[in-house]
This record gives C-alpha cells, structure tokens and sequence, in this order.
C-alpha cells in the first residue's frame, strides 16, 4: 500500500534497474514479468491520482517566480493542459497498439518487448506531467486570490472540474487499457502462456487493445475540447451548476417546511434522505420569508446560464466580449455567492435560529448578488460606450428593463426576510441572542434599512445618487414604509412574474446572437 505521501515510483528507473541486472538480454518469460509489474506501476499511478494531487507534501510550499512570470499561474496550466500535455499523451495512447503488434512479437520478441518498454516509460512520463500540473493548479490556487481577481488565476470551479474530468479519464478509459495490457499475456484460466506465438489469443487481445485505446483517445479529446472551450461557455456551465444547486436548496427548504409530505415510504429509506429537523413557528416563518430569495437567486443565475434564453444578458460573439477583469469578477462574485448561499440555507434550517446571523447571511448573499448585476451593467455600457453598428441597442435596453424588474423584486424579497427577524441594523448591542419559541411579528417594525427606494447606505452600499435633496429622500422613505405592509402578499407574485417572464423568453428562444443587429 502507498504511503499517503509517499511518490510513485517512475517506471524508467524499474527498468533501468531490470536491464541493469541483464546486461546479455532477457527470457521471454523475464520479459512478461516486467511488462506486468511496469503496467501495475502504471495502474497505481493512475488509481491514486487525485489522493496524491491532494496530499502533495510540494502543495504547501510557496512557489517563487518573477512577479511578471505567468507560466504557472492556473489559467496558463489548464491551458498547457489543454494545447500541450494531453493531446501529447493522447499520441501516446494511440500509438501504444501499434507498439505492441503481435505480428512483430512473433520475429523478434526481445525487440519487441524492449520498444513497448521504451514507449511506457513515455507513457508514464507524460502520467507524470499531468499530476505535476495538477498539483500546479492547486498550488496556485489561494483561498485569499479572489480579493484581488486577475486574469491569471483559475477559478475553483475551473480547478475542481479540471481534477475531477482528468480523474475520469485516467481511471475510466485509460485504467481499463491497463488492465487490459496486464492480461495481455495470460491464458483463460489466468496462467501465464508458456508460448504466446502459439496462441491465436494473443491477436485477439490486440484487437481489445485496439478498441480501448481508442475510447480513451476519444474521452482525451473531450477532455482537450472541454479546457478549450470559450470562456463564456465555461462560465455558463458554472452558473448552470449554481441553479442545481439552488434547485437543490429549495427542495431541502421545501422538506422543512413540509416534513410530511417529504417522509420516504417504509422500507424505502435511503442514504441520501436528510433528516428533517422539527423546526418552531419562528424557524418556519423564516424559511417562509427567505424562500423568495433563494428562487430570485435561480431566476438570476438561470437567466445567465441559458444558452437559447433570448435576450442573452452576455453575448457570446467576440466583438461583444466582456472585459477580461470584469468577467472575472463576475466569476469571483458567483463563487461567493455560491459560498454564502450555503450558509445562508444552513442558518435558515437550524434550531434555535440566530436572528442576527440571518442578517448577516442576507447582507452577504445582497452583496454578491449587487457585485453580478453591477458588473452586467459595467459590461453593458462598455459595449454602448463602443459604439459599434453591431450593438443592438434594443436588446441591450431590454436587458435592463428585465434587470429592473428583477432587482424590484429582489429587494422587496431581501428586505422582507430581514424584517420577518426583527432585528434591527445597526446592532444596538454586540450580543447574538438565540432565537426563542415566540413568533412575535411585532419586532418586524423595528427594521430600518433603506434612505431610498432601492438605495442607501449600510449594508446594501449606494445604489443611487446622493445628490437629490433630503426632501426628495424622506418622501421616498414614507412610499418605502407604506408598501412594506404589502410586501409579503406581493413577494409571490414578483416572483411568478419573474418565473412566467423566463418562460415566455424560452418561447422566443433564437440560436444567433441577439447582441447584434440583424
């Protein structure tokens, strides 16, 4: 068993250490013990790939480059990854049967054994290459990077899907090409063949190796498409994973809201059925109130994330392409949005509930959430700032109405949750006090949050601008207190509308870019 951090050993020096030993040449069946023990290194490469990615004792040592040396920050990694390494090793894979012709066995089976030989310590060199720049990835990758977003850095999501993917190939497709070449020169019954050109078994194991080099060079491509992808198409698969998760959050909140008609049939409980903690009148009216803001996450990041959804909210043709550096603070925003999402649903599902830190959970998500919209924005009128003939500016127009409507919406949902604590902000008193079994409604009224209508100072930062009069304000204020008792019924009905407006856009669905004129 290999040590946790224990390197593997590299096949050239098993051989080296077997020729070593042989300097005048091998028996055949010195040969057949060799091949299998340096396809068994490989194997063990492969199947403890992500277990060492992760237990590398070189991921916590700091990497010393010149400030302007970009060559190992993640992005230019996955980009090696993609354009150098893995099609390298696809070559590889692909020649590997060629290598092994038996027709070339049966004349000269020393020549033979020593060019396979030769071809897998390429192989394993090349295996190497991929766990180095895995590793790289994550030792690039800083939990504190994401404060200063640049162009360079990979994000989590990139990085997670890149170990994962490479996994897959290695011990799906490529892993069963090895086990394959382990049997290569073994009998029905498991024995070794005494004398394998005697033996029409031999051809028919190269056809089988032919076949599953094959599926692993096409499952290398897709590997190689996928970190070559534009990206804006990786960026909506990243939203896309955040609406599943969110789907998720609801049906969990759901569970909790409805513990009875989510109870699994006897004898059919599974692992993956969650326990339902029995929540008080205070918990429930919670969760009540922070649904609305869990959907408007999912109509936002779903809105993003569609490829046929007409108006796209960011355009996919290259002359409309967003700001490198705003498109990654976009990413950083969805990661933490992701983050806080979380922790938000956490709070709401626990008993006794933290009034308090549902607040704080909400500024949170609030600030991820203005962070995405802000930089939509910036992107659009970056485009309209161009002036190009090809920026539709209807479209663009369209956007922003849709945003309104939904940041309308947003709000109310937001504002609703934090009056439902009663808790009012600033904190009067350092203290965070347990929630109690009372549901008293009452405490709602002490909640002050906004100077305008949908701006402000506090947690929500300045949504507007601060140079209209403080008559102008206070009128604003008194509309804000009137509309909040209505704000509960109207919250669900926001957000239908939001839900019927994302369907009626599926209906007008349209493959060409809708950022530009026809």
């Amino acid at each position: 068993m290999v040590g946790k951090h224990q390197p593997i050993k590299p096949v050239a020096e098993t051989i080296a250490a077997f020729r070593s030993k042989n300097l005048d040449g091998m028996l055949e069946e010195g040969y057949q013990a060799l091949f299998r023990q340096v396809i068994r290194q490989l194997y063990l490469r492969v199947a403890t790939h992500k277990s060492r990615v992760f237990s590398s004792p070189t991921m916590s040592i700091p990497i010393k480059a010149h400030p302007n040396d970009i060559s190992n920050t993640g992005n230019e990694v996955a980009k090696r990854l993609g354009k150098t390494i893995f099609p390298a090793f696809k070559e590889k894979v692909r020649d590997l049967p060629l290598v092994m012709d038996p027709s070339s066995l049966k004349n000269d089976s020393s020549s033979w054994f020593e060019a396979v030989l030769n071809h897998l310590i390429q192989i394993d060199e090349m295996l190497e290459e991929i766990d180095a720049s895995n590793i790289m990835i994550w030792r690039t990758w800083r939990p504190n990077q994401d404060e200063k977003p640049s162009v360079h850095h990979l994000s989590m999501f990139l990085g997670k899907r890149i170990t994962y993917q490479t996994e897959e190939l290695l011990t799906g497709p490529f892993c069963t090409l090895l086990i394959a070449c382990d049997k290569f020169f073994l009998g029905p019954n498991g024995s070794p063949l005494p004398s394998p050109t005697e033996y029409g078994l031999i051809d028919e194991k190269w056809d089988q190796l032919a076949k599953l080099s094959t599926s692993t060079i096409n499952d290398t491509d897709a590997l190689i498409q996928w970190i070559q992808k534009p990206k804006l198409s990786l960026a909506k698969e990243e939203w896309q994973e955040l609406v599943e998760e969110v789907e998720y959050l609801l049906r969990s909140l759901d569970k909790h809201l409805h513990p009875a008609l989510h109870q699994p049939y006897h004898g059919h409980e599974s692992g993956s059925d969650e326990d339902i903690e029995t929540l008080n009148a205070t918990g429930l009216k919670f969760i009540k109130a922070g649904i609305p803001i869990v959907k408007l996450i999912r109509i936002f990041f779903n809105k993003l994330s569609r490829v046929s959804t007409y108006p796209h909210l960011v355009f996919s043709d290259p002359s409309l392409e967003m700001d490198a550096e705003v498109f990654m603070r976009l990413l950083v925003s969805t990661h933490d949005t992701q983050s806080y999402l979380h922790q938000y649903s956490n709070e709401l599902k626990s008993s006794p509930n933290h009034r308090r830190a549902l607040v704080d959970e909400i500024i949170n998500v609030q600030g991820c959430l203005v962070d995405c919209w802000h930089g939509i924005e910036r992107y659009w009128d970056a485009l309209l700032v161009k002036k190009d003939c090809q920026v539709d500016q209807g479209v663009i127009a369209d956007n922003r109405v849709w945003l309104e409507s939904w940041t309308t919406a947003w709000f109310l949902a937001t504002t609703n949750a934090m009056l439902a604590t009663g808790c009012q902000y600033p904190w009067p008193d350092p203290d965070d006090e347990p929630d109690t079994e009372e549901d008293d409604d009452d405490m709602a009224a002490g909640f002050m949050m906004f100077n305008g209508r949908f701006g402000g100072h506090g947690p929500f930062g300045n949504f507007e601008d601060d140079d209209e009069d403080e008559d102008d304000d206070e009128e604003e204020d008194d509309d804000e207190e009137d509309e909040e008792g209505d704000d509960d019924d109207d919250d669900d009905d926001d957000e239908e509308e939001d839900d019927d407006d994302e369907d009626d856009d599926d209906d007008g669905d349209e493959e060409d870019g809708p950022g530009k004129k026809a």
